[in-house]
């Protein structure tokens, strides 16, 4: 739980403690990125003021009923975000990721989302067969 990890306003610990949140946000599985109270640089949101709970981030867990923990009665609301491509995901990783490894990413995070699998490869341009090689390749490291 985000209080007992991190220095919040009422917190009695005199020491911050190192925000390492994103180690936990998955972008792909958390509808917190879709969120409209989500605050993406910060990784907090107008339910969780002092820092979102690491099962929502992870996605292990959607936030679509008032939590315990939370300020107020908020809960998840979509709003239409731009996704983020595979260039964009490009300049932050550099060298470290592929193109063509981010947009099988992309279509595995889209159809987890909900996205038909044929409308997801239709949009990245990729066949079938393409997407399932990539996905044996960069999922089970073959």
């Amino acid at each position: 739980m985000s209080d007992n990890l991190y220095d919040t306003p009422t917190s009695n610990n005199k020491y911050l403690v190192l925000d390492d949140r994103h180690e936990v946000l998955n972008v792909y599985k958390s509808k917190c990125c879709q969120c409209r109270y989500y605050e993406e640089d910060e990784l907090f949101c107008r339910p969780f003021p002092a820092g979102i709970p690491d099962e929502y981030l992870s996605g292990d867990k959607i936030h679509d009923q008032i939590d315990e923990r939370q300020v107020g009665d908020t809960v998840f609301r979509r709003v239409m975000k731009d996704e983020l491509t595979a260039k964009m995901h490009a300049e932050f990783l550099g060298d470290e990721v592929s193109p063509e490894e981010l947009v099988i990413w992309e279509i595995y995070g889209a159809v987890e989302r909900g996205t038909p699998i044929k409308a997801a490869l239709e949009r990245h341009g990729i066949s079938h067969e393409e997407y399932e090689a990539g996905y044996e390749r960069y999922f089970n490291h073959k």
